[in-house]
């Protein structure tokens, strides 16, 4: 998912932060109990990789919401 993740950025020009955590208590704190999990401004946005356009249209959706 990272990979995905950060193509989509670069593509994009995207001035964000993308960042690989393996912490499993700062993963926990979220919530979630699996494994990838993608998290846009400190809001879940998917839960497992579903492959790259999903992972896009999570992040969007999620950017839009924020105004961004």
């Amino acid at each position: 998912m990272y990979n995905a993740v950060s193509r989509f950025v670069a593509r994009e020009g995207l001035d964000v932060e993308v960042e690989y955590v393996q912490d499993v208590d700062r993963i926990l704190a979220y919530n979630v109990m699996a494994t990838p999990v993608l998290v846009v401004n400190e809001q879940v946005a998917m839960i497992g990789f579903r492959g790259p356009a999903k992972i896009e249209q999570a992040i969007r959706e999620h950017l839009d919401g924020a105004g961004l």
